[in-house]
């Protein structure tokens, strides 16, 4: 009722009465959630897939498969980007039950990939393929989909590249891959060829195979998936007129031929060359891999041992989409202290680094702020739940929310959880 005094007991020595027209308004946040009073301070608890945004209320926000511009429009900021073709939300997982395709009119299946990277994530595979299930036979991809292959079946490949990587059998001849499966790039073909460790296997041949432009002849070059087929090599090409160094749109759906890079990648708004090795680099340009996909391409970037070696206000790390042969790197530092020290959309996340933890800024995977109340089987924290309420990274206790503590708590890092060889400390907001 209008005018009503609402007093909420934060704790033993705190007693705060607030007027409940001054939080949460009649209708705030309706008609996809409700309105809350959490650190005297009106939040929205929205249904899913809605989150909070402004004036108390509860926006729709895109669902894996749906279509994206940048990383802002997706719930976990993974607007991922195929090439030549158009950017749709993406999600972390843990089995194929969790990447439903939610895009309207669209019947492309969504599997979960293993990125290599300790995470797995929701793609969208070819028409025709589907997700890797343990019974791929010869001429089924078996890394870029995570796809298991049948018994008596070898999981191999010949290039350098890893996504080259096919369900296979051992052959002495071509006529023994007559019967592989093969779905590739124009005038690619299955053939009995040699892996480096010298025996002799179907895998498949691409024309103009290339590591870096300099393998291409004059007006080509060297570009990673220009078929539009996620998981084949470098082959060379006319694919458009932006070399490397060129400004571009990495959102850009299906650009023309003036508007895109002749190695077909863009990163981070500039044009970035295709190579195997530092050395087919610019002079201050490192060879590394970018996104979850194991291309290498031509970074301007600083490579580190340690944390001294980088300017002021960076660290050396190998960033998660690098893999974990990704190389050091001096990046801005990502460390934080507690819940304010992250910019919007961010939280302060336990993080393991050098065998102890730390606080970074990461996105968050939920809506509900540090101090909100929540259950284990009800997470929606923006970083994670220790019942009865969210919580997040912090140093000291000015870092928590009023009837919160900043207390020690010991992580479990592997099994068994009650060895102490296998927890690492670290501080994290309580309640009272």
């Amino acid at each position: 009722m209008k005018g009503t005094i609402i007093c909420l007991c934060m704790s033993l020595l705190f007693l705060a009465c607030l007027e409940d027209k001054d939080l949460c308004p009649k209708g705030a946040c309706e008609p996809h959630g409700s309105c809350m009073q959490n650190d005297g301070q009106a939040v929205c608890i929205c249904d899913e897939p809605y989150t909070p945004c402004e004036n108390l209320s509860c926006c729709y926000t895109k669902q894996t498969g749906e279509p994206c511009q940048e990383n802002a429009d997706c719930p976990l900021g993974i607007c991922h980007k195929p090439l030549l073709a158009d950017a749709y939300c993406s999600n972390f997982c843990q089995t194929q039950e969790d990447c439903k395709n939610h895009a309207e009119g669209e019947d492309s299946q969504m599997c979960c990939v293993d990125l290599e990277i300790d995470r797995r994530i929701c793609l969208k595979i070819m028409e025709g393929r589907t997700c890797g299930d343990g019974t791929g036979t010869c001429g089924t991809r078996c890394s870029s989909l995570g796809s298991g292959c049948a018994p008596g079946y070898r999981c191999a490949y010949k290039s350098e590249n890893w996504l080259d990587a096919i369900c296979t059998k051992e052959c002495a001849v071509d006529i023994n891959c007559a019967n592989c499966e093969w779905i590739g790039p124009p005038n690619s073909k299955i053939e009995c060829v040699t892996i480096p460790d010298g025996e002799r296997y179907c895998l498949p041949v691409y024309p103009n195979y290339c590591a870096h432009d300099a393998d291409c002849g004059d007006g080509e070059s060297c570009a990673y998936g220009a078929t539009g087929c996620f998981g084949t090599p470098s082959i060379c090409g006319d694919w458009g007129m932006l070399p490397p160094g060129s400004e571009c749109d990495e959102w850009a759906s299906r650009p023309a031929y003036e508007e895109r890079c002749s190695s077909l990648q863009c990163w981070d708004g500039a044009c970035r060359a295709v190579c195997n090795t530092d050395e087919h680099c610019p002079d201050e340009e490192i060879c590394s891999p970018i996104d979850y996909n194991g291309i290498l391409v031509c970074l301007d970037a600083h490579r580190c041992e340690i944390d001294q070696d980088c300017p002021e206000g960076m660290i050396c790390l190998s960033l998660p989409q690098f893999g974990p042969m990704g190389p050091l790197i001096c990046v801005d530092d990502p460390r934080c202290t507690g819940p304010s020290g992250c910019p919007e959309g961010e939280s302060c996340w336990p993080t393991l680094r050098g065998g102890s933890l730390e606080g970074w800024c990461r996105a968050n995977e939920g809506t509900y702020p540090v101090g909100t109340e929540c259950t284990d089987a009800d997470d929606r924290c923006e970083v994670f739940c220790m019942e009865p309420l969210c919580t997040e990274w912090c140093t000291i206790e000015r870092d928590c929310p009023k009837g919160m503590t900043c207390e020690i708590i010991h992580f479990c890092l592997a099994e068994p959880c009650d060895d102490p060889e296998n927890t690492a400390p670290g501080t994290v907001c309580l309640a009272e």
